[in-house]
């Protein structure tokens, strides 16, 4: 067999006269040394050779691996959820009874790493619970008579009794403490570990084989009664360090536990409460710069600041949002508990873009200095270039930290600066970047962006990703504007712009066409290529296969998610994507193309699918991939749905926000070894 012998150890092979010098109490006890190996069922044991087992660990790993991917090739065509084999290990086996359990294990992963797809349970759990029906286990399988008979019997059966009451005494005792100081901390440990010693399950196994039973009942009475004797100090408040120094030394067990898994949903929800209510009274006053904000909302940063300020409020923080003016709406309002500011800027109606973006931010500047004469702020938090010249002298007048949220960069738009305005634009990007304390990016893709334009240190970057508020995508109503049809209708929504990729929309749109294909594009939103593409629809004749709606109102856009069979975003350019987000929160398949933000969001045939940027045929492979395969493209759409959940949340991202304001304000000091 080669593996190392675990019965035969030094101290009982060898003659008493050798090993007598090094047993205490002239005992023979077990040392560890070990030189046998397996090599049979008699006595005789040859010499433990460590390369010989190593071979074997080698030659075990390789055979296990390829046992399993015959089994993949058998009944691996389970397509969803994705087939999976389940591997459990009895962990005491490891490196014990099985010396060389850890390295073979070890082998298994390194070698299996370029072969087999690991997964854990949970994970698997995590994916694909919506496709799992409910099983019922029965009480054990693994005992003697195919039942539990071992671990609970006549003999052993009152063990259990005091396991229950010593696990609603933990239960009690860590939802009474919920504050605890260090010492009492440390008491609640060490009363998880004088239970996780007394439900050993050793000790019933010993106590039904007769073979120490008076060893196993003074184990379990002891861990008891030390499990008593703390619970009854921390009540009566006399736990003293020298006392409980001595109690964690005499059984040292597992440095690292978690007492609060004893909390039950109810404690845990009433903590958790209060720690809110904590957070609340240390409530921030945050000043949020945006050009553009609900109801303007000319891409998709009004969206985000809107999302975000809503969900810093619900965090309990004060926050007010200075924009530019709007028509018809107030110049200050209280929006769902955010506090607007609408100024209009010096040069109104100024026809050089830059010029009314500088005279905003003067206009800005004044009216936040007199405002901020009758109220103070914490933070700025500022959003792209437009705001920065008043988010740095705002900075330096008000004298508090600037956060910085970079959405896009001017280089990535245009795939590198090529006129006179697109350098100024760099440059006041640039500058809001240097002074601002810290930057706010929503993608790997905008961090490393943002890093090798501008210089920019990691350490001063954070990823935060966008959110999705699925409040704000359901539609109320069935609107009977939108004409019923019985093509394949793929939705799209986003500025007309070139870097939005909607030219390789028109031109897949001419293949499918040309392949006598129901399937159509319904393309919404305004920019200065719209009436560009829809001339060209008219003059390709594509008017059954591709429409551009121009400007459509929310409830619109929501009918039309909701309509949909799928969604696509082409971009060429694309930081992160918002209304990718949308289209997966709405529970439809999407397609993307593979760059950018939408790279990260979008995992290829998992949560949707990609296609190469720019490429019309790369774009049909996957249409036709969505169209000809139904329960696939169902199953995607599930995924994303799930995913827009857990990862894209607006709670967490305002919480993640919170953290980087708090680092503004010096808070958390990270220390860098």
């Amino acid at each position: 067999m080669d593996y190392r012998e675990f019965y035969r150890d030094i101290a009982y092979d060898r003659d008493w006269d050798y090993i007598k010098p090094y047993v205490h109490e002239e005992v023979r006890i077990d040392t560890g040394i070990k030189h046998k190996r397996i090599t049979g069922l008699g006595e005789n044991k040859e010499i433990y050779v460590p390369e010989w087992a190593k071979g074997k660990v080698q030659a075990h790993a390789d055979h296990f691996l390829t046992s399993i991917e015959q089994e993949i090739e058998e009944h691996g065509d389970q397509c969803y959820p994705p087939y999976l084999m389940v591997t459990p290990f009895d962990a005491e086996l490891f490196g014990h009874w099985w010396f060389e359990g850890p390295e073979w294990i070890g082998q298994v992963l390194a070698k299996g790493e370029k072969r087999i797809q690991f997964i854990t349970p949970q994970s698997y759990i995590n994916r694909h619970f919506r496709d799992f029906e409910t099983g019922h286990v029965s009480f054990a399988t693994w005992g003697r008579d195919g039942y539990g008979h071992v671990w609970v019997n006549e003999k052993n059966q009152y063990l259990y009794r005091h396991h229950q009451r010593m696990e609603m005494d933990l239960a009690t005792m860590v939802a009474l403490i919920s504050h605890p100081s260090v010492l009492e901390e440390r008491a609640l440990k060490q009363m998880v570990r004088e239970w996780m010693l007394a439900v050993s399950s050793d000790w019933a196994f010993i106590i039904d084989g007769d073979s120490a039973v008076q060893y196993a009942e003074e184990r379990f009475s002891t861990h008891l009664s030390r499990f008593d004797a703390i619970k009854t100090k921390l009540i009566n408040g006399d736990v003293s360090e020298n006392w409980l120094t001595t109690v964690e030394n005499e059984f040292p067990f597992l440095k690292a536990v978690d007492h609060n898994i004893f909390l039950s949903p109810h404690d845990f929800y009433v903590q958790s409460r209060e720690s809110e209510e904590d957070k609340r009274n240390e409530k921030r006053s945050i000043l949020m710069l945006s050009w553009e904000f609900p109801p303007m909302m000319v891409g998709g940063l009004s969206r985000h600041v809107f999302d975000l300020s809503r969900a810093m409020v619900n965090l309990g923080h004060e926050v007010h949002v200075l924009t530019s003016h709007v028509d018809g709406y107030p110049d200050y309002e209280i929006n769902q508990g955010v506090h607007v500011h609408r100024v209009r800027g010096l040069q109104p109606h100024s026809d050089q873009f830059f010029d009314w973006v500088g005279s905003l931010n003067l206009a800005m500047v004044q009216y936040m200095n007199k405002f901020a004469r009758k109220h103070d702020f914490d933070v700025i938090h500022a959003h792209d270039w437009l705001v920065g010249v008043a988010a740095t002298a705002l900075k330096r007048s008000l004298q508090i930290p600037l956060l910085a949220t970079i959405h896009a960069t001017e280089h990535g738009r245009n795939n590198g600066i090529h006129s006179e305005l697109q350098y100024e634009i760099n440059q006041k990007e640039w500058e809001l970047t240097y002074e601002a304390d810290r930057v706010i990016v929503c993608s790997d893709y905008m961090e490393k962006e943002l890093s090798t334009i501008f210089s920019l240190s990691k350490d001063k970057l954070s990823i935060i990703p966008n959110g999705v508020d699925f409040e704000l995508i359901k539609p109320k109503s069935v609107s009977r504007h939108i004409e019923t049809n019985e093509a394949f209708t793929i939705f799209s929504v986003g500025r007309m712009v070139r870097e939005k990729g909607y030219q390789t929309v028109i031109d897949a749109a001419s293949i499918l066409k040309e392949r006598n294909m129901k399937i159509r594009f319904v393309i919404a939103g305004k920019g200065p290529m719209l009436e560009t593409y829809q001339q060209q629809v008219r003059d390709r004749q594509l008017e059954s296969h591709i429409t551009f709606l121009g400007f459509i109102s929310d409830e619109e856009r929501n009918e039309w998610f909701y309509r949909c069979d799928a969604t696509i975003f082409p971009s060429l350019y694309e930081p992160f994507g918002i209304v990718a987000l949308e289209g997966l929160a709405s529970g439809k398949a999407t397609i993307v193309s593979d760059t950018g933000g939408l790279a990260g969001i979008i995992r290829h045939e998992e949560n949707g699918v990609k296609f190469y940027p720019g490429d019309e045929m790369s774009l049909v492979s996957q249409v036709l991939y969505l169209y000809n395969h139904p329960i696939l493209r169902e199953a995607l759409a599930t995924e994303g749905l799930n995913d827009v959940r857990t990862r894209f949340d607006w709670g967490t991202i305002a919480t993640e926000t919170e953290k980087q304001i708090e680092k503004c304000l010096g808070e958390e000091l990270e220390l860098t070894i």
